[in-house]
């Protein structure tokens, strides 16, 4: 029978894992453990270098006697957090379900998420142990190569120890935001407490005319009356290697999901006018984003929403529409138990930027909508008139702010700029978007201040 070894893990440990912890734990390990131990150490140091905070861990035993596996004793505290669990198991049998079990009983607040790539090439079992098996594919897939970690996972995991990698999320928020810190939001103003939730402001629209309608959101907004997760930016990372230079390392930061108004326990997803969104997001300190950044953000997001078109006709622009369109989405949250926090695509089209809009002043820039094959159901369009708003739409909130090589650059200077511009669109450069904005912000500006 083969048993492996439990370890306590150091809830205040920073980047100190793997054969220092089980030393300090007073444990003697033999060769083959000290390569386990040494092995999570190199796996585990790359999440504490993208969440910028500790990450804990946790061992539990595994025993396999005559073709049955067992185990159920448990090392470190899981209780409220999401858990990753990383295995190296040739059978890949009743392994998972034995360690799904395990963690059920000690409280993980979500389903468990395996590592992808190298493991879940060779083991294809990984896709059945969890419905969350992207978020640690894609930090380590976005390090690894940088960073230069070996990570040979066939080498590095001997034996059937079952790793948990204990992710210490603060509060709601899931996804590691690296450099995108809270400092990045401070434009948008605090939220008054006695504020409308969605629910009362949707409710509030009833016998308004259109134009009457966008400038009780552009009110809304300006006053702050947006739910604290989306202040909360995650990072977007997008690489590109120039034809005569190195490899360019770029992180914008995105809001996880698009512009509501009301509280985290009540908010209505908002669709509104383009030129609303821009003067919106330029007032916070933010832009909207590029078709090529809209196709980031869906590659990185925790959690794909599968679109869900309602029926066309005139109602599309109603607020029964978006209220609806919002508890569909509500729902699919709930259904694949994404926090919120988490960045999410797929459940609306986006308000995009686009050089397009130059020579359509008088209309609304869309794109996106991706389904599962990764594929948008919108393509980029420039169709509709300016007033043009329905439940499909969504705006997604891109700091201004942008880090290149680890270095803060403005947005706008980076899209005019013929080196960064086309990591950030396939159009290449977009010179002087703040003129543009104006622009295409003016007509609906004068509407908005006849109506005041």
């Amino acid at each position: 029978m083969l048993t492996q070894s439990v370890s306590l893990f150091a809830p205040a440990a920073s980047a100190v894992f793997g054969a220092s912890v089980a030393a300090a734990a007073g444990m003697l390990l033999s060769p083959l453990e000290e390569s386990v131990f040494d092995s999570s150490e190199r796996m585990l140091r790359p999440l504490v270098s993208v969440q910028g905070r500790a990450v804990n861990f946790a061992f539990m035993d595994k025993k396999r006697s005559h073709a049955v596996i067992s185990g159920s004793l448990f090392a470190g505290d899981v209780s409220g957090r999401r858990v990753i669990i990383c295995r190296r198991d040739p059978d890949a049998g009743a392994g998972p379900v034995a360690m799904t079990r395990v963690r059920c009983k000690k409280g993980a607040r979500q389903p468990p998420s395996a590592a992808r790539g190298g493991l879940e090439s060779e083991f294809p079992s990984f896709r059945q142990t969890c419905s969350h098996c992207g978020r640690l594919a894609a930090i380590l897939g976005a390090y690894t190569p940088a960073a230069g970690i070996a990570m040979n996972y066939r080498k590095a995991l001997l034996g059937t120890v079952a790793l948990l990698v204990i992710v210490h999320w603060h509060g709601a928020r899931a996804t590691a935001r690296g450099p995108c810190d809270d400092s990045l939001a401070q434009g948008i103003p605090a939220r008054d407490a006695a504020a409308p939730g969605g629910r009362a402001f949707a409710a509030g629209l009833r016998g308004l005319t259109d134009d009457e309608r966008e400038a009780a959101i552009r009110k809304e907004l300006l006053s702050g009356n947006i739910p604290g997760f989306l202040r909360r930016l995650v990072p977007i990372r997008l690489t590109s290697r120039p034809v005569d230079g190195p490899l360019v390392n770029v992180v914008i930061c995105a809001a996880p999901d698009y512009l509501a108004i009301g509280s985290d326990e009540d908010f209505l997803l908002m669709p509104m006018r383009l030129a609303t969104a821009l003067s919106t997001a330029v007032d916070f300190g933010f832009i909207l984003p590029t078709p090529r950044m809209v196709d980031a953000i869906y590659e990185q997001a925790v959690g794909h929403f599968a679109p869900q078109p309602l029926p066309a006709g005139s109602e599309m622009r109603s607020t029964s529409y978006s209220l609806h369109h919002n508890e569909l989405v509500a729902g699919q949250r709930a259904a694949l138990g994404v926090s919120l926090g988490d960045l999410i695509a797929g459940d609306k089209k986006d308000l995009v930027l686009t050089n397009r809009l130059r020579d359509h002043l008088d209309r609304v820039a869309i794109y996106g909508w991706h389904t599962a094959n990764g594929k948008p159901i919108q393509p980029l369009s420039t169709v509709h008139g300016w007033r043009y708003a329905d439940y499909s739409h969504g705006t997604r909130l891109v700091s201004t702010k942008m880090f290149v090589d680890g270095r803060v650059t403005s947005m706008f200077a980076a899209m005019a700029d013929g080196r960064l511009a086309p990591i950030l669109s396939n159009e290449g450069m977009i010179a002087d978007v703040i003129g543009l904005i104006k622009s295409l912000d003016a007509r609906a500006q004068a509407v908005t201040a006849s109506i005041r």
